[in-house]
């Protein structure tokens, strides 16, 4: 229900933009009235008087204007933001003074809002309105969906769409509109979960001249050049090697799938993703893992080429450490496509 799902963009939200009170507002598209979406238990939309505000009382669309964000430092005194209209529940129905906002561009003309707001004055910048852009730009396709199919266009002649494209053009807006690297592949990885079944998603980089690589994992906020070079074993080896288009590996339950970062017709790194059921990753899955890769591969090269320097670790008397995330194993071990090669 859109009550539910707005409860689960609150939460998800919640350690990226610390915030009181979410609110998803979806206007009529002739400025009259708006539906507390967010509060909506499911069913005939516009249905619950008490979830309609009219515009005269409080008129979205005029404060948001020809803007696509919106923040503002306190609300409390602005006679166009209504007393007790925005209200913190976890606070004893403490108004809300701080506001950050995105626009949602719905079908026929129709727009939603997206507001997250706080108890405290002057608490967001214009960098939580780029996240709720990128959010809004995200849910968008869901918030579409609560709408009655009556509210469709006439639809025109059915095509068989890419079946992964909605997927990759998302990733793309994220690409390039997203300034932190963090906040990308933290995004990319939640983006992914929704055509790939992996529980975790690694990027491995190839240090520049070297045959080790860096792991970079969704979220890592340190610079690369501080990450440790790892040296590589084992299927991750070929991959990188182009020895393989790309590689499976299974060790006790959890299952590996590995796919080449290809960048000017070379390996750059690769995509490790890993499901905690060997099953789950399958020859099926290679086509987007791949697609996804070759999307992300000239970005994260340029972070590597933009990041300070890497040297290896000095060379140990022993043989060079391998990737702790990725062990030579004795078990099952299998490789896609025609390049399987026989075991000798």
């Amino acid at each position: 229900t859109p009550q539910r799902f707005v409860t689960q963009i609150s939460r998800g939200l919640g350690p990226l933009l610390p915030h009181e009170h979410l609110e998803l507002l979806l206007g009529d598209g002739a400025r009259n009235r708006y539906l507390r979406l967010g509060e909506h238990p499911g069913g005939a939309l516009w249905g619950d008087p008490s979830l309609v505000i009219s515009g005269e009382h409080l008129d979205v669309a005029g404060i948001f204007g020809d803007e696509s964000s919106l923040i503002a430092e306190d609300i409390y005194d602005d006679a166009r933001w209504p007393r007790g209209f925005l209200t913190a529940g976890d606070q004893g129905g403490t108004d809300i003074r701080s506001l950050a906002g995105a626009r949602l561009q719905l079908r026929n003309g129709t727009s939603a809002y997206l507001l997250a707001g706080s108890i405290g004055p002057d608490l967001y910048t214009q960098e939580d309105a780029e996240l709720l852009n990128l959010l809004a730009g995200l849910i968008t396709p869901q918030v579409a969906a609560f709408l009655p199919r009556e509210a469709l266009p006439a639809e025109h002649p059915k095509r068989d769409p890419h079946p992964h494209l909605e997927l990759l053009a998302r990733i793309a807006g994220l690409l390039a509109t997203t300034p932190s690297s963090s906040v990308a592949t933290e995004l990319i990885a939640a983006e992914a979960r929704a055509t790939i079944p992996f529980d975790r998603l690694s990027f491995a980089l190839r240090v520049p001249n070297t045959e080790h690589v860096v792991l970079l994992e969704p979220g890592e906020t340190r610079p690369l050049g501080s990450l440790k070079p790892l040296s590589v074993e084992t299927a991750m080896a070929r991959v990188l090697n182009g020895d393989l288009p790309c590689a499976f590996e299974q060790e006790g339950k959890d299952g590996r799938m590995i796919v080449p970062l290809r960048v000017a017709a070379r390996v750059q790194g690769a995509l490790v993703f890993t499901a905690e059921s060997a099953a789950a990753l399958t020859e099926q899955h290679v086509v987007p893992a791949q697609q996804l890769a070759d999307l992300l591969a000239p970005h994260l090269d340029l972070w590597v080429r933009s990041a300070a320097p890497v040297k290896p670790a000095a060379a140990a008397p022993s043989r060079p450490r391998s990737m702790p995330a990725y062990p030579a194993m004795p078990g099952r071990q299998r490789d896609s496509g025609t390049a399987r090669q026989a075991r000798g």
